[in-house]
């Protein structure tokens, strides 16, 4: 059943990377061809000496706890210069075609082609308006709708370390920017199980060649191991989703759509966007 009555937005990610233009129509169309540098994201530097990748990123927002703007900077730097260059044995490319997986509505996915063997793989990117299980209703940052400056920052670290395994990074290196990044996650976005999903999503798709672990599923791991909480009421829509995902046809639950209501239809855009069947059924899913 085709549950995406709201569709996700991709244009907040246009701020991130300051002076980076066009960045639908030509890097995300074709990933394996991303540029050197990225404003705000990564630089890629070789010559016959050396080869190095550093990711470099700065956030300014509003943090956890705090009434003005700050700013916080993530960097890695990682030496490929032992490393040979090796040939890319698979290619990317990127669909920016809304898709909708196990109940939820994701702004594109990444598409890896494995060349030996004839794989193909997803990595599902969330965007502005995707639903996340493991959001905290009432969260300022981190609610059960994902944000256009919780998408863009997740984007940036996401598309950063594809970057570098384009140029021979290994999984330790993503790693790295994983914790580099952490910090980051934690004090602007509170979106940690979301951050480690990614990053699981690229080691499985790309490194190892295999489908990538349903978010539902990630999300009762972490609830087994200990690593997310969600007996408070806060995660009421959580026990909703993963109840429907266990019966076989996963949904958002009605607080999604009733966050979308307060976020995105104070001023009727969604009944500007929507056709009145569409919007009739948004209403619905409310109650």
């Amino acid at each position: 059943m085709d549950n995406m009555v709201v569709k996700p937005k991709m244009r907040k990610f246009l701020k991130t990377c300051d002076g980076l233009d066009g960045v639908e129509s030509s890097i995300l169309l074709s990933v394996d061809r991303l540029p050197r540098s990225v404003p705000n994201c990564y630089d890629y530097n070789e010559s016959p000496q050396e080869r190095r990748f550093v990711f470099d990123f700065k956030e300014t927002a509003t943090a956890y706890n705090e009434d003005a703007k700050s700013r916080f900077s993530s960097k890695a730097t990682i030496d490929l210069t032992l490393s040979p260059k090796p040939p890319l044995e698979w290619s990317v490319r990127y669909s920016n075609r809304p898709v909708q997986r196990w109940g939820i509505n994701y702004v594109g996915e990444i598409l890896i082609h494995h060349r030996e063997n004839g794989s193909q793989r997803s990595i599902y990117i969330p965007g502005e308006r995707t639903y996340d299980p493991a959001g905290v209703s009432g969260d300022p940052h981190a609610s059960e709708r994902i944000g256009g400056d919780c998408f863009a920052t997740q984007f940036s670290i996401t598309m950063s370390e594809v970057a570098a395994l384009c140029q021979g990074a290994a999984e330790a290196d993503i790693k790295a920017i994983q914790s580099v990044t952490l910090p980051v996650i934690k004090r602007y976005h509170g979106r940690l199980v979301l951050h480690d999903y990614m990053a699981l999503q690229l080691s499985e798709a790309i490194i190892h060649d295999r489908d990538v672990t349903p978010y539902p599923t990630f999300i009762e791991e972490q609830i087994h191991n200990g690593k997310l909480e969600i007996d408070a009421d806060h995660h009421e829509h959580t026990r909703v989703y993963l109840d429907s995902w266990r019966r076989g046809d996963p949904q958002p639950p009605k607080h999604f759509y009733r966050k979308i209501q307060a976020k995105d239809n104070a001023n009727d855009e969604l009944r500007n966007e929507l056709s009145s069947s569409e919007y009739s059924l948004f209403i619905q899913k409310q109650r």
